[in-house]
This record gives structure tokens, sequence and C-alpha cells, in this order.
């Protein structure tokens, strides 16, 4: 690291009105923590601060890009039936179109309509719902 090179790092730092707003709010933070609860927890912030700014400095001192991590976890989506079923035409952009191949269509399936709860099922919610009002709202 030559000389110079140091000095416009830190004309970059004096120069960041982020940083320096960081880091006189934990420097706030130190001092406020050193005052009311103990020396040590104070000194802990601060130094927790310098040694971030310091990793991160080395990590990335050439300007070289930190290695994207995440892109190596990403992993294939598999198609499901789901996916086949689109929402809108992909020829006229209407939503409910039944002209173009409309089984297609997830608003033209409508799974929902026409269900047939049975009468015991809808007794059971029903006197679920009713229990949970008894114990939550009026106990």
């Amino acid at each position: 690291m030559e000389g110079n090179e140091g000095v416009s790092m830190f004309k970059h730092i004096v120069q960041d009105k982020f940083f320096i707003g960081i880091f006189g709010f934990v420097i706030f933070l130190s001092i406020t923590f050193i005052i009311l609860a103990d020396t040590l927890s104070g000194l802990a912030v601060f130094s927790s601060f310098v040694v971030g700014c310091i990793g991160t400095h080395f990590l990335i001192r050439k300007r070289d890009r930190v290695p994207n991590f995440i892109s190596t976890f990403k992993r294939q989506r598999k198609e499901i039936v789901g996916s086949k079923l689109r929402t809108v035409c992909s020829r006229c952009g209407i939503i409910d179109c039944k002209r173009h191949c409309p089984e297609r269509n997830v608003y033209t399936a409508k799974p929902w309509m026409n269900l047939k709860v049975p009468k015991e099922v809808d007794q059971a919610l029903e006197e679920v719902r009713n229990v949970f009002f008894l114990d939550k709202f009026f106990a």
C-alpha cells in the first residue's frame, strides 16, 4: 500500500456523509453505554464497529467485488401443475378469455365453484369457532 493510496482512501472516508453519520452514531452509542452501563460494554460496541470496518476494507481493498455466495445455493425450480395455469390470455391479454385455450386458464377452471361441504364438517367448524370465541373472548 503506497502512501498516496492511504491518504486518498482517508479523504474518501471523510467525505462520505453516510459513513460519518454511522460513525457518529456508534461513538454516541459507545459513550452512552460507557456512562450508563459499563465501560466494557461501550468499548465492545466501538471495537466491534472498528473491526467490522477494517475487515470490510481488507475484504474489498483492491476494489475487487465480493463473490456472490447466494448464487451458489440457487436451485432449479420444478414445474408444477399450477404453474401451467395462466391468468391472462397470451393472445388477447384479457383475463377471462374463453376463446383461446380456455381449459388452461385458472379463472375458467374455478376449482372453488360447486364445492360441496357435508353438514357434519360445517357443524364441526361452527363448534370449533364457538369454543374458540368462548375461551378467548368471553372468558
